[in-house]
């Protein structure tokens, strides 16, 4: 789509694709919809949209998996000139990407956001990479966030505990993150995500920008972006045998049963980069 046949050149207005149309694929209203697919011949690969690759507004009940959105047939470059890979507005139950071997979207090219969800609920994002192909290695060029969670988007969740299920985002933009939350975003699960190659904090509460981490507030009473969680506060670290024993303090609710995760960091000082997961408890 907005590409040549082969998949290794943009649209242009010579009879090779369309010449850089504001969508690639467009969906408004109804329900049991499917872009792409597991198999290598069921993917779509989508260049240059000007606005968006793909853009859902008020459909339900629909999946996205296995397509090439920005990035050319090899997988591995960015086609560019889009805004956002993917745009999910006034939308639920969405499933992009998921656990299967070809599910996840691999997202390229995009000036602003890899994932933009705005009042969307009750919908998965997993198994995908954004701004990076499979292997990990391309910067595949995504310039605002790996995924924006807007408006009154909740209940959704980004990654997950099963093997694989967790979204990779690498190279994003050096002032953007990983995962940007807006404030009225709240009640989504970030679980199992990868992030690295970037220079601001993996997760924003606040924006597609911020580079604040919440305070730890006592009973993490405070509300915002995912009610502005706390964070636990590591004190010591040690390798006793084969085990890395990790000790420290977590402060939030009261009677509530909470997830955390662990990750190590490929660069010594990067703001707590989450390249890789080492386990949860």
């Amino acid at each position: 789509i907005n590409a040549d046949i082969t998949g290794t050149q943009a649209g242009n207005a010579n009879g090779f694709g369309t010449a850089n149309p504001d969508l690639s694929v467009f969906f408004e209203n109804g329900s049991g919809h499917t872009i792409g697919g597991v198999n290598p011949g069921d993917r779509n690969i989508m260049s240059s949209g000007a606005w968006a690759g793909i853009y859902l507004d008020g459909v339900t009940n629909t999946t996205i998996q296995g397509n090439l959105i920005g990035v050319y047939a090899d997988g591995i470059t960015a086609s560019g000139g889009q805004d956002t890979g993917i745009i999910v507005d006034n939308s639920s139950s969405i499933q992009i990407g998921g656990l299967v071997d070809g599910a996840g979207n691999v997202i390229g090219g995009a000036i602003d956001t890899g994932i933009w969800l705005q009042n969307v609920n009750a919908s998965v994002v997993q198994g995908n990479y954004i701004g990076t192909d499979v292997s990990e290695t391309y910067d595949l060029g995504v310039q605002d966030s790996g995924l924006g969670l807007s408006g009154t988007s909740s209940g959704n969740l980004i990654g997950g505990t099963a093997p694989d299920a967790g979204n990779v985002f690498g190279y994003i933009g050096t002032v953007s993150n990983g995962i940007g939350l807006d404030s009225g975003a709240t009640g989504n699960s970030l679980l199992g995500n990868r992030m690295f190659g970037f220079n601001n904090i993996p997760i924003g509460f606040g924006g597609a920008f911020s580079s604040t981490i919440p305070a730890n507030d006592n009973l993490d009473t405070d509300t915002g972006s995912n009610d502005l969680q706390n964070y636990p506060i590591i004190t010591n670290v040690q390798v006793n045998g084969s085990d890395l024993e990790i000790t420290g303090t977590f402060n939030s609710l009261a009677n509530t049963t909470f997830r955390l995760e662990f990750f190590g960091n490929r660069t010594a000082g990067n703001l707590g980069m989450m390249a890789d997961y080492l386990g949860a408890t």
